[in-house]
């Protein structure tokens, strides 16, 4: 077994908005929550949606200039 590390969890701030469809249902299904309302999300993220070509093997990076070293860490080993 090879263990793949999981990328660090970043919450995200989503204003909700009547234009948009998925907006529109999450309005619809949660009557506290009204347009113009701050959400915070977990967007997916995994090493394991890899691409192998021709010589080469595609992995996701998440790490940025104001993320904590970790996040560089975890990149390096995936």
């Amino acid at each position: 077994m090879i263990k793949a590390p999981t990328p660090e969890i970043e919450f995200n701030p989503h204003v909700m908005n009547t234009e948009r469809s998925y907006d529109q249902m999450l309005l619809k299904e949660n009557k506290d929550l009204q347009a113009g309302d701050t959400i915070r999300y977990i967007p997916a993220a995994s090493y394991l949606n890899f691409l192998i070509t021709n010589g080469r093997v595609f992995v996701p990076a998440y790490w940025q200039e104001e993320q904590c070293s970790s996040t560089k860490a975890k990149d390096d080993v995936a």
